[in-house]
């Protein structure tokens, strides 16, 4: 085919071409011709010519090798060319001849653009459809943030926070400024933090260009420890409010407002000037509050971001965590017992053992049952943490079973049933799998029937069994019998129940 029929695709989504690769190939086909043929198809506009589906390199080779015919595999037309064309793009572009990040963004926006919905693309090409839309936005914005992810200096989680923020902030210079001054190569908890200062300064400018172009004047570094000299203002006022008032205004170190001040006419004793090391050291306990104050919304999205993701906790480190805590309710005089039973390693008898010698022996103890415990499977050791945490109480008598009609006001600590048993039971039968004994089960019917309007969510069995076969309501006597009280002495009676 005549290499000036031949034309490049506009939807070719390579930024440049390998210059190298270009010269190579060049000189491969002055010497034996190129050997693959490039792929085409007819030209949707020009009859008679062919637009490039694949083989970019090898036809810019070919010009520079002097050709005036290349080989071409031709494709019919078809309504998707241009589908088609970005697709075979972004798919060899992955597995062969890389294509750059930036230059698989804008094929899964030229994708988009072309009515591809974001889970068709995803599925095809093995994204998820927040990389697909964030890729999309990426290639449309191409500014700094998108120039950072292309070098490998952002991260996909950063691109995706920052979007976030343009989105949500009230502030439209907020995402401007921070992607401006973001650090190379920043970890999620950096990029908060920079999100949080470049916040306060944004605001903080805000607001003094507006105490300045008032004529609003500043308090003294000193005012808020001169207390003779100056009063703090609490009260809630606008910045005018406060100006109007004769109120001298003063940001401390990188906060975002200011505090407030009115200078006293008459101090109460007369103090000296704070030297300039009293000014410092004020300042620097600013500083270090200002930080201290600054870090602990960050810390929380950092811890919040930690839990959220499968794969920040180990096994093994969950099970430290947990062990930490069963030992904690065998030092408080719990579970001593059931841990001895379970690792078969008897708990310390400190009869006849003073003080020091009971610890040792302890700690030894503890030591080695929690080397058995962490042998357990995690799940294990969640269910043994759970039954330690509220240890049953008087199962052997009708008061540990004891129900009350406040359960249904939510007042849960009124009977032992509501303080701990109920979660013993729960765990026992709906986790580890114990069946219930008859003595149990009739135990806590008995109690059940006592209370007809407790709480159904606290029941472990069905009270006492089908409801009134007359009246829809449950019986009230613990007998097993299918009618109420009520219905029953309506029978009696002759009455219709």
């Amino acid at each position: 085919m005549s290499i000036s029929s031949v034309h490049e695709n506009e939807s070719n989504i390579r930024e440049g071409y390998d210059a190298e690769k270009v010269e190579f190939l060049a000189e491969q086909i002055k010497s034996v011709g190129l050997i693959e043929p490039i792929t085409v198809y007819p030209h949707p506009d020009i009859e008679g010519d062919y637009l490039i589906r694949e083989g970019n390199h090898r036809y810019l080779a070919s010009l520079k090798a002097g050709e005036t015919e290349i080989p071409c595999m031709v494709w019919p037309s078809s309504k998707r060319n241009r589908v088609a064309d970005v697709d075979a793009m972004l798919s060899t572009g992955r597995t062969k001849n890389p294509l750059r990040e930036s230059e698989i963004s804008k094929g899964i926006q030229l994708a988009l653009d072309l009515g591809q919905d974001i889970t068709t693309i995803g599925k095809k090409h093995g994204m998820s459809r927040t990389e697909v839309n964030l890729r999309g936005r990426m290639a449309q914005r191409k500014d700094k943030l998108s120039e950072d992810f292309t070098k490998g200096a952002a991260t996909l989680d950063t691109v995706k926070r920052l979007y976030d923020l343009a989105d949500q902030s009230e502030d439209s210079a907020l995402y401007d400024r921070v992607i401006k001054d973001l650090p190379s190569g920043a970890n999620e908890d950096e990029i908060e933090k920079h999100i949080v200062e470049t916040e306060a300064r944004l605001t903080k400018d805000r607001i003094k260009a507006e105490l300045e172009a008032m004529g609003a004047v500043e308090a003294p570094q000193y005012a808020p420890w001169r207390r003779t000299e100056w009063q703090p203002i609490d009260e809630e006022m606008t910045l005018a409010e406060h100006h109007e008032a004769g109120h001298k205004y003063l940001f401390a170190y990188r906060a975002s407002t200011p505090e407030w001040f009115l200078q006293k006419e008459t101090a109460s004793q007369a103090e000296p000037e704070p030297t300039p090391e009293e000014i410092a050291e004020q300042q620097e306990k600013q500083r270090l509050n200002a930080g201290l104050a600054q870090i602990a919304g960050v810390r929380t999205k950092s811890i919040v971001r930690r839990v959220q993701d499968p794969k920040t906790v180990s096994e093994a480190a969950a099970k430290t965590l947990l062990l930490k805590r069963i030992e904690r309710w065998c030092r408080d005089g719990e579970g001593e017992e059931m841990i001895g039973m379970i690792t078969s390693i008897a708990p310390v008898d400190g009869g006849e053992m003073d003080d020091e010698e009971y610890k040792t022996a302890w700690e030894k103890w503890i030591g080695q049952a929690k080397k058995f415990l962490m042998r357990l499977p995690l799940a294990n050791l969640v269910a043994l943490d759970d039954l330690l945490c509220g240890a049953p109480a008087e199962l052997d008598n009708l008061r540990g079973f004891a129900r009350t009609a406040a359960e249904v006001n939510g007042w849960r600590y009124t009977t032992l049933w509501t303080k701990e048993n109920f979660q013993f039971y729960d765990l026992i039968v709906n986790v580890l799998g114990y069946v219930l004994d008859a003595a149990e089960i009739d135990a806590m019917r008995y109690c059940a029937a006592e209370v007809p309007d407790r709480s159904r969510d606290l029941d472990i069995v069905q009270a006492i069994g089908e409801a009134c076969r007359s009246c829809g309501t449950e019986p009230f006597e613990p007998t097993g019998e299918d009618i109420c009280t009520g219905c029953a002495s309506a029978d009696e009676s002759g009455e219709v129940a």
